[in-house]
């Protein structure tokens, strides 16, 4: 039932994608242009890659474009087309810790199966960007349910590592998606 959950996970969040093999809203084109630049030029970009003219641009997201840049790196092909895929991989590993994580507060197999197949079954429109969509929101998520695991390990074991892990995951968070 797990590995049957994920797979459909997976397949709603890249069904988007059958008949449309690009990015489907300007956030993610803006970016790949901002992973791409870091990725060629080495240096986080604080300009606007769509002015000719360089224009500022506070770069609140720079973790997600690290991340970027690293795929970028380490995938060959075109990150225009490479980008739908990060949605199946993203909505992968989300509904592993959505299933984690209510199964550690609940106890529950079923709880935690449904969980994840309520979770995985969020459809994005453009007022809830959800999982068919590869944004610093779906990063953001990760990082969020990682920070709910390692807090729980934390009050539940009551071990040291768990605080350097917490600490370490917000500090990430902070650089990928600062409203997580």
């Amino acid at each position: 039932i797990f590995i049957g959950i994920l797979l459909g996970n997976a397949a709603l969040a890249y069904q988007p994608h059958l008949t449309y093999p690009y990015p489907l809203i300007s956030d993610e084109y803006a970016h790949i242009s901002l992973g791409e630049r870091l990725s060629e030029d080495g240096v986080l970009p604080f300009t606007n890659p769509y002015f000719s003219a360089p224009t500022k641009h506070t770069n609140f997201e720079s973790g997600f474009h690290v991340l970027l840049a690293t795929l970028f790196t380490i995938i060959p092909g075109e990150p225009v087309l490479l980008y739908k895929y990060f949605v199946i991989l993203f909505a992968l590993i989300n509904s592993v810790l959505v299933f984690y994580v209510t199964r550690a507060l609940t106890e529950s197999n079923t709880a935690a199966l449904s969980a994840m197949f309520f979770f995985g079954s969020i459809k994005s429109t453009s007022g809830l960007l959800a999982q068919q969509y590869f944004i610093p929101l779906t990063v953001g998520v990760t990082l969020l349910l990682l920070l709910f695991i390692f807090l729980h390990q934390l009050v539940t074991k009551k071990e040291k590592k768990y605080i350097a892990l917490l600490i370490v995951t917000l500090l990430v968070t902070v650089l990928t998606y600062p409203p997580s």
